[in-house]
C-alpha cells in the first residue's frame, strides 16, 4: 500500500495525471471525467512546487487505509481502500474541498484556485 500512495503522490507532484485518476475509486470519478481532470491540471497546473513525502500507511478503523503524508511542511492524510483487488483513493474524503471545487465549471475552478490563464 505505501508503495502505491507513494507512486500516485509522485505520479501527482510530476504532472502525470492520468494514472492519478486511474486510481480515484468510482465514487470519486463520479465527480469529474479524466479528460476534464487532466484538462483542468493542464490549463491551471497550481503553484506548488513543493513535493510530497509520503511517510506511512496504516489501517483505520473502517476499513480504509490511512496515508500520512506531508507538503512544504503540512500533515495530511489521504484515504485509500481495497475494491476488487486493487487499492483505490478515496478523493471525497481525502480532500472534500477539492471536491467542491471540481464540482465548479472549468472558468470558475480556475478563479477559485487562483489561476489565469
Amino acid at each position: 500500500m505505501l508503495k502505491i500512495a507513494t507512486t500516485f503522490n509522485q505520479d501527482y507532484d510530476g504532472g502525470k495525471y492520468a494514472p492519478v485518476y486511474a486510481r480515484w475509486d468510482a465514487r470519486s470519478q463520479a465527480i469529474l471525467s479524466e479528460a476534464d481532470y487532466i484538462q483542468r491540471h493542464k490549463d491551471c497546473p497550481g503553484a506548488r512546487n513543493t513535493p510530497s513525502r509520503t511517510e506511512s500507511a496504516s489501517p483505520g478503523p473502517n476499513g480504509e487505509w490511512l496515508v500520512q503524508y506531508e507538503i512544504g511542511g503540512q500533515q495530511l492524510t489521504d484515504y485509500w481502500f481495497y475494491v476488487r483487488h486493487r487499492w483505490v483513493f478515496d478523493l471525497v474524503l481525502s480532500n472534500p474541498d477539492t471536491v467542491k471545487l471540481y464540482r465548479l465549471p472549468p472558468q470558475q475552478y480556475a478563479a477559485a484556485i487562483g489561476c489565469t490563464h
